[in-house]
């Protein structure tokens, strides 16, 4: 009778702990849902970073590869930023009124 109390009170343990975590994960993506709506571009940049460590936990040879395009692209969209973009002056819609 003793070990069926102790594994009922193991499993109620458990269950508490499993609502408990669940309401953790509800009230963090209500708040990453927040700071979307609030300040997207520091959130964003957090999930990117957050990403690139799981990866780099997970796969680091993925990881290495993705730090590689990402710096790539960086480089090549800073270069075409600074070139200047030239357009040639459209043409006039009517002619130059003609010389007396």
């Amino acid at each position: 009778m003793r070990e069926i109390m102790t594994f009922l009170t193991a499993v109620v343990i458990l269950a508490i702990a499993q609502t408990l975590t669940t309401a953790l994960g509800i009230v963090l993506l209500t708040f990453a849902l927040m700071g979307v709506v609030a300040f997207p571009r520091p959130t964003f940049g957090l999930i990117a970073s957050l990403g690139l460590l799981i990866l780099a936990l997970k796969e680091p040879a993925v990881c290495a590869v993705a730090l590689g395009a990402i710096g790539i692209a960086s480089v090549m969209a800073d270069r075409l930023r600074r070139r200047p973009i030239r357009i040639p002056p459209a043409p006039p819609l009517l002619p130059p009124p003609a010389a007396r």
